[in-house]
């Protein structure tokens, strides 16, 4: 059974009650009690990734990661890493979600169609971010690796069927208008476009395979196989309807 994009943007799946951050600019309740506006472009698959900011001394729930098989994924629960964050003081929070609006069989491998995916990057953060993306071997790379997101901004790649990578936060960067410079954190040989090289450690990343030649079953997890310069809280979880997972670094 199809799922409306209403009923993704409404659902409850996964998120606390009560709102434990509030919105840098209008102030409001934001990610983790209300689900955040999604403007769909395509029937494709979306990809969201999210950053915002969570006050000083507020306990993050602990929340069993839920899945059902056959989708594969990160299963850990929520941990707390100490490491800078959106702003100095504060915690930052990445989210990517995956919204499936063909129902939960799509989302586990039956049929997800030939259109690809879109992968949405959201900066809800006070500070500007400089996100890295790296498709992997034999997959193209979006943009040409890396661009400028600047507060309260956001941005929709189209990725071509079966695309495989990585995406991670860069922060503190500047660069000339020939887009060399650098970054505090998930620096890419000093380019601003990475176009092939990934984020020097630490940098968190989330890696994502969707779908290969030989199975239409989607991964994706967050690794610290290159240490990390984000908090982060990961949850993988599936609704019947809406097949919503999504992973979380704090």
């Amino acid at each position: 059974m199809a799922a409306s994009s209403s009923s993704l943007i409404s659902s409850s799946f996964l998120l606390p009650t009560k709102p434990v951050t509030l919105h840098p600019r209008n102030g409001k309740a934001s990610l983790f009690n209300h689900r955040p506006q999604i403007t769909k472009t395509s029937k494709q698959p979306v990809f969201r990734v999210q950053a915002a900011k969570i006050p000083p001394g507020v306990e993050l729930p602990k929340v069993e990661p839920k899945f059902q098989a056959p989708f594969l994924g990160f299963t850990r629960t929520a941990e707390i890493w100490n490491s800078r964050a959106c702003m100095i003081g504060l915690i930052g929070v990445f989210v990517v979600e995956l919204i499936i609006n063909k129902g939960i069989l799509q989302v586990i491998g039956v049929d997800i169609g030939k259109d690809g995916e879109q992968l949405i990057l959201v900066n809800n953060c006070n500070e500007s971010l400089w996100p890295g993306v790296l498709g992997g071997a034999g997959h193209s790379t979006p943009k040409d690796g890396g661009f400028l997101l600047d507060s309260g901004e956001e941005v929709v790649l189209d990725l071509p069927d079966k695309w495989s990578g990585r995406i991670w936060g860069r922060q503190g960067c500047s660069f000339d208008s020939n887009g060399k410079g650098s970054c505090d954190t998930g620096d890419c040989s000093g380019l601003l476009r990475c176009r092939g090289f990934g984020g020097t450690p630490p940098a968190t990343m989330v890696e994502m395979t969707l779908g290969t030649s030989t199975s239409p079953l989607h991964f994706y997890d967050v690794s610290l196989v290159d240490g990390f310069n984000l908090h982060q809280w990961h949850q993988l979880g599936v609704e019947l309807d809406a097949g919503l997972h999504h992973v979380k670094w704090i």
